[in-house]
């Protein structure tokens, strides 16, 4: 109840001057009340003067020495939690889960995530996991089995999307998580694929789906977003081991169409690409520092190239779009980042979402009203 009588602003500005950066994190009950007396900022006392970050950062920064380098998620998402400009937009997170799911299991589906996972290879220090932030692997693991599976829930968040030179743009992103079959031992796989009553486990599927496909329509009408900018969601690696009477085609046609007929008001169109500018960049002759100049979108596309996201038009098309990334039930947002040339890692490596969605960097998830029921 503590969390939930703050306002965002106080979770913010909580601090304990003796409080040591980060500490173990234990039980998610834990997690959830901020500590120490209300009204300061909340920094850490370790750093010199003049240098001292606030907390959120601090963690952040600590989270980063986890991964594999290359998998890392941008630097500068630190930095932004430092000067306090990422607060407008970790009020806007919000978790979307399906009835029936038990809140504190979606409340531990949303913190315990691991780093990177590409085709089930952790792609980052376990120890260190365990010994900064009290776990080592994904709640996804620990709460799925050939017998059920942990709940699938979306998260949505406003970010800004960076590019090299440093210029920003501000997006509406909901993060979906796709099934799993790239592996045998993905829990999805086990669940759906490695049980004798196939049609019964089909008909769950496209249930599920469905309720995967519910959340994006119903977030882009409750942020009052015009257009969703639709991915193929479980369609890329994770459907390797999908076919026969679980083809994934057929699956989305039977999950998705209901869901829009539900939604006329709001229009779909395929999302065409998330950029990675750097490469991008290169590729086109341009310094990364270099200021590029282009005033219209190329014909025949709202937004048919990175530069065009800068252009009044692209401003126009994010302001009123919801995009859809094709999230990991294991990963943090954005997973391998650079290091991960999925959906998933263009979005990480573009974008502040990964400390934006996890509630160690973010204490606005510490709020029930941002969990939202969404019904079948």
């Amino acid at each position: 109840m503590l969390a939930r009588r703050r306002s965002y602003g106080q979770l913010f500005r909580v601090t304990t001057a003796s409080l040591p950066l980060p500490p173990p994190m234990g039980s998610l009950t834990s997690q959830c009340v901020p500590s120490g007396p209300e009204g300061a900022e909340l920094l850490d006392p370790d750093a010199p003067s003049g240098t001292r970050l606030p907390r959120q950062a601090a963690v952040a920064q600590r989270l980063r020495e986890v991964y594999e380098a290359k998998f890392a998620f941008p630097s500068w998402s630190c930095e932004r939690l430092g000067e306090g400009s990422l607060e407008v937009y970790a009020q806007s997170v919000t978790v979307y889960y399906p009835q029936g799911a038990q809140l504190a299991e979606v409340k531990r589906l949303v913190r315990e995530r691991e780093p990177v996972n590409i085709g089930m290879k952790r792609r980052y220090d376990q120890q260190k996991m365990q010994e900064y932030f009290g776990y080592a692997t994904g709640a996804y693991g620990r709460l799925s089995s050939s017998e059920r599976l942990g709940p699938n829930l979306a998260v949505y968040c406003r970010t800004p999307m960076r590019a090299p030179d440093g210029r920003e743009r501000d997006v509406h992103v909901i993060n979906v998580i796709g099934f799993a079959f790239d592996k045998t031992q993905q829990p999805d796989y086990q669940y759906f694929l490695n049980h004798d009553d196939e049609d019964g486990r089909r008909a769950e599927l496209v249930k599920k789906m469905s309720q995967m496909w519910e959340y994006i329509y119903f977030c882009a009408h409750e942020k009052k977003l015009k257009c969703v900018r639709l991915s193929q969601v479980g369609g890329g690696a994770f459907s390797l081991l999908l076919g026969g009477n679980f083809d994934y085609q057929a699956l989305r046609k039977e999950s998705l169409e209901p869901v829009m007929a539900r939604y006329p008001e709001i229009e779909t169109k395929e999302l065409q690409f998330i950029p990675d500018w750097e490469a991008w960049m290169k590729k086109e002759g341009f310094a990364v520092q270099s200021a590029l100049k282009r005033s219209q979108p190329r014909a025949g596309s709202e937004v048919s190239s990175p530069e065009d996201v800068f252009t009044p038009e692209g401003e126009r098309c994010c302001s009123s779009s919801l995009l859809v990334n094709a999230w990991d039930p294991w990963s943090f947002v954005g997973n391998g980042n650079a290091g991960d040339n999925s959906l998933d890692g263009y979005f990480g490596r573009c974008t502040a979402m990964a400390v934006l969605c996890w509630p160690d960097t973010n204490p606005c998830l510490q709020l029930e009203d941002r969990y939202r029921l969404v019904p079948p």
